[in-house]
C-alpha cells in the first residue's frame, strides 16, 4: 500500500504516475532542506516542557536562595525558601516557557517551509525547459 498526497490509500498493484517535467524542474529548484517531509512531525513538546521545568526549578531556587541570603535569612531558611518557590513557581513557569518555545519554533519552521514551497511553485503555463538546474547532471 502506498499513500498519496491527498491521504488516500493506493493498492500496491496500481502504478503511480511519474512526475511531470514541470514537477521535476520545481523540485530541483527547491533546496533539499525544504523538501524534507519531517517538518510535519509533532515537535517534542513534552521533552521541552520537562527540560524547562528542571531549568526553571534550578534557576528560581538559586535566585531565591541568593535573595534570602541577601535579606539576612540564615542558610537553612534561604535554601528552604528557594526550594519552596522553585517547586511552586519555577517548575510551572519553566515548563510553560519550554513548551511554548518548542511549539513556536516548530510553527515558524512550518511557515517557512510553506512560504518556500509557494515561492518555488511553477505556474501551469510556464515553459520549464529553460529552467536551470542547481545540479550539474540529472
Amino acid at each position: 500500500m502506498h499513500v498519496r498526497d491527498d491521504a488516500t490509500a493506493v493498492a500496491a498493484t496500481e502504478v503511480m504516475p511519474a512526475p511531470s517535467q514541470g514537477d521535476r524542474a520545481a523540485l530541483r529548484a527547491v533546496p533539499a532542506a525544504v523538501r524534507r517531509e519531517d517538518s510535519d512531525a509533532d515537535p517534542p513538546v513534552g521533552r521541552a516542557a520537562f527540560r524547562g521545568a528542571v531549568i526553571g526549578f534550578i534557576l528560581v531556587t538559586a535566585g531565591m536562595t541568593v535573595i534570602g541570603l541577601i535579606g539576612a535569612a540564615g542558610l537553612g531558611g534561604a535554601i528552604g525558601m528557594g526550594v519552596f518557590v522553585g517547586v511552586w513557581g519555577g517548575v510551572g513557569f519553566g515548563a510553560m516557557l519550554g513548551a511554548t518555545s518548542c511549539i513556536a519554533r516548530a510553527d515558524d519552521a512550518r511557515i517557512a517551509v510553506e512560504k518556500e514551497r509557494r515561492r518555488q511553485q511553477v505556474p501551469a503555463g510556464v515553459d520549464v525547459s529553460s529552467v536551470k538546474s542547481d545540479r550539474a547532471t540529472d
